[in-house]
């Protein structure tokens, strides 16, 4: 499959937020040797499956909306995605309160780039979102017998991109609230 990266300018096919050049200058840059070994095929799929875990594993706690959520295949570009902490020099009131920036409409955050370089390697090794085994175990004690699971071995977190995406990501168990 060829490799389609989404800019900002809302590309209907596209499949990637990096290119293999991207994937190839981060990994040079922090020595994963293992990521050089791989075919340019092999990087493309990577990206590809990284990209595709990406939006599905974050879109409910990504910040803002897609801009054009009809047309376009990613979940960024996005609208509306406040960056915490920034202070505008121009807004500051006399109290100190801070300002509030939003991302550009067409802008894909480094950050995002570099979380899918990082899954990438890891999807060279084998999936990104292995399927969970919930194995069912049983105990009987007398006449009561006890049948509960064992949880989910398999699950895999990726810290790492939670951090790197921590910025655009809304609170684990949060809502938006619309006023009517």
């Amino acid at each position: 499959m060829a490799l389609v990266v989404e800019t900002g300018g809302i590309i209907p096919a596209a499949n990637s937020y990096s290119t293999v050049l991207d994937c190839d200058t981060y990994h040079s840059d922090r020595g994963n040797a293992a990521w050089g070994t791989a075919s340019d095929a092999q990087k493309t799929a990577a990206i590809i499956s990284a990209t595709t875990f990406l939006d599905s594993h974050y879109r409910a706690r990504l910040k803002g909306f897609k801009v054009q959520p009809f047309t376009q295949a990613l979940e960024w570009p996005r609208i509306a995605v406040e960056i915490p902490g920034f202070i505008d020099a121009m807004s500051r009131s006399v109290l100190g309160n801070q300002g509030h920036y939003y991302l550009p409409a067409n802008l894909i955050p480094q950050r995002v780039k570099d979380a899918v370089c990082s899954l990438a390697l890891r999807a060279l090794a084998g999936p990104l979102a292995p399927d969970l085994n919930g194995a069912l175990s049983k105990e009987k004690i007398d006449v009561i017998e006890f049948e509960y699971g064992k949880g989910n071995k398999g699950a895999v977190l990726y810290p790492e991109i939670d951090q790197l995406l921590s910025d655009y990501l809304k609170p684990i168990n949060s809502c938006d609230a619309v006023r009517g």
